[in-house]
């Protein structure tokens, strides 16, 4: 039996409050059943100097904690995520850093041989791409996605979340 069905539709949702270089909150409608697969998509940041993010977490360092509530009672949470997100890139393989992560959260831990001299022995190992520069404009600025079930792990152990039951806010 096939899990998804027509009736199953992806759904963008806005925050309900944003306050600039602190959070944002979002919160689901009453009375759905949203799959635990949520992501945050088109994150990103403006600066008026250019800035090079690290390379252990990418854009990721601009989150400090993820909450997910019910009401005002807190389900799950990362706190110190930005340090999270370090270590989890640390222990992916370089295949997933290198194709994935530098392109989904401009991260620059991926690697690749480049150069072998043919004189010597000597292999070079360099890393696949430096973490691109913020701008001013949101156009042009570097962006990320995230996978929430990647950091919250009672995403990880439920298949769905009624929202008739749960009052979700994801802060």
């Amino acid at each position: 039996m096939s899990f998804y069905k027509s009736s199953i539709k992806t759904s963008l949702i806005d925050p309900v409050l944003y306050q600039s270089n602190r959070r944002a909150e979002f919160r689901f409608g009453k009375d759905q059943v949203l799959l635990s697969n949520m992501r945050l998509v088109n994150v990103g940041i403006t600066t008026p100097a250019a800035y090079k993010s690290n390379k252990a977490t990418g854009l990721m360092e601009i989150i400090k904690s993820i909450t997910l509530y019910d009401g005002s009672q807190v389900l799950d949470q990362q706190l110190k995520f930005d340090m999270y997100s370090a270590f989890k890139n640390f222990n992916k393989d370089n295949s997933s850093n290198y194709n994935l992560n530098t392109f989904l959260n401009n991260s620059g831990m991926g690697y690749n041989v480049k150069d072998k001299n043919t004189t010597t022995t000597s292999i070079k190992i360099e890393s696949f791409q430096d973490p691109k520069n913020t701008t001013t404009s949101e156009d042009t600025t570097p962006k990320m996605w995230l996978d929430l079930k990647s950091c919250l792990p009672l995403l990880q152990t439920i298949l769905f979340v009624p929202t008739s039951v749960l009052k979700i806010y994801v802060l």
